[in-house]
């Protein structure tokens, strides 16, 4: 009817009303109540960001992924027929649209370094932009709930991260879910031990795509990277072993490898059994990889195995800023639920609450033009969501149509209100 004036939402985006948006609120406040049972404040940062702060931090794949922002002034004209891959593109965007919440909380502690009490402990919920090819539950704009704990290498970090999933999806009646863990450290050292240093970006990127293109593709891309083939017999020992912990160790034993980040792994799931996690809930994955490059140590997914949706909580360790910046203090950790995915698995699974907004809607019919009872319908808006009916020229049996339309569950006229679904008229 509009589409020569008014042109549809981008694809890849989503509108949000009524009761989607309802939903929408519920989780999210739902993931932010736990949070705040544990300590954590919020952050609200931006949209956008310095891209030196960004880039070359995400890696290639992300550097694709981002929204440039072309420097003020300058119009398309000024940038056609360049390409990312350019290096005058360097010089023409100055800022990016976020593309996940953890730079910028680096920078915000970076930038108030000296104000701040560590171990920094925040929750953030935005939205974040990636340029991507949209799918179910893939966006281009999509909301992340994440908190971070900044300052602190315990690993009671990863127990009380890990916990408040938990009590998280308690919260919101999810019961058949994974926790995935691994190390990205340990992914190092598969990679070392298999010839594949100088090759890791590619050999992370391509573990992380196993649970998308399987064992069998994976391989075929791995001999790509020209591994000896002897090496490629080990590295397909250990991914066709995978979950196999006791194996890894053999192997690594057998070839002299450093056993520290095999020994963080354990330890964490050593303490996730001796805080009372259900380690039937917990697989400890050698294919999880985690797809940005600044994670250096614990590593985990969450995924709901009664919905074909991928991971809708991910997280771990990163010491890449506190490496780069020589400050032990800018160790982090942190994990995001997905909200956007979130949403769909629990309408796949149909447990959203019946009434997530628990106050009765009333609706006050027009009567006698525009003449109502203030003071009644100011004292029933304490109990009701209360709107008033506003075209007196239309007939009670119209007005009362409507009420059925919009889903009213009690109206009001003269007075007397009527419930909506048994009829019942009484006198107020």
């Amino acid at each position: 009817m509009f589409e020569d004036i008014i042109p549809s939402k981008i694809n890849g985006t989503r509108d949000f009303f009524g009761k989607e948006l309802e939903k929408r609120n519920y989780l999210i406040k739902t993931i932010t109540d736990v949070y705040k049972r544990y300590g954590f404040e919020e952050l609200k940062t931006p949209v956008f960001e310095d891209i030196k702060l960004l880039r070359n931090v995400y890696g290639d794949e992300g550097n694709k992924l981002m929204y440039k922002i072309l420097r003020s002034g300058l119009e398309e004209k000024d940038v056609k027929g360049i390409t990312d891959s350019d290096d005058i593109l360097h010089n023409l965007v100055d800022k990016c649209l976020r593309y996940d919440l953890t730079l910028p909380l680096i920078r915000y502690v970076c930038n108030n370094f000296n104000n701040i009490i560590f171990p920094f402990k925040r929750y953030q919920v935005q939205p974040v932009f990636r340029a991507d090819r949209p799918q179910k539950g893939r966006f281009r704009e999509f909301y992340q709930c994440d908190i971070d704990i900044i300052g602190s290498d315990s690993l009671l970090c990863e127990v009380e991260l890990l916990q408040i999933v938990v009590d998280v999806f308690k919260e919101l009646n999810i019961k058949n879910y994974k926790i995935k863990l691994n190390n990205r450290g340990l992914l190092n050292d598969i990679a070392n031990l298999c010839g594949l240093k100088d090759d890791f970006t590619k050999f992370y990127i391509l573990v992380d795509k196993i649970d998308k293109i399987g064992l069998d593709k994976f391989f075929e891309e791995i001999k790509n990277l020209n591994i000896k083939d002897d090496k490629f017999n080990v590295l397909e020992s250990i991914y066709k072993n995978n979950y196999n912990l006791k194996y890894l160790e053999d192997i690594f034993r057998n070839n002299n490898v450093n056993f520290d980040n095999l020994n963080n792994l354990k330890d964490v799931y050593n303490l996730l059994k001796s805080f009372n996690f259900n380690l039937e809930d917990i697989d400890i994955d050698f294919t999880l990889a985690r797809g940005l490059g600044y994670y250096t140590g614990s590593i985990f997914e969450v995924i709901i195995e009664d919905v074909k949706i991928g991971s809708v909580v991910g997280g771990g360790r990163y010491n890449y800023f506190a490496d780069k910046l020589d400050n032990d203090n800018l160790i982090g950790i942190g994990l995001s639920f997905g909200v956007d995915r979130l949403l769909v698995a629990l309408d796949e699974l149909d447990i959203f609450p019946n009434e997530i907004n628990k106050k009765k809607k009333l609706l006050v019919l027009n009567a006698n033009n525009n003449i109502f009872n203030v003071e009644l319908i100011n004292k029933l808006r304490r109990e009701y969501i209360v709107d008033y009916y506003y075209n007196a020229d239309d007939d009670i049996k119209k007005q009362m149509k409507f009420a059925n339309r919009k889903g009213y569950d009690y109206v009001l006229v003269n007075n007397n209100i009527k419930d909506m679904s048994t009829g019942n008229v009484s006198s107020l």
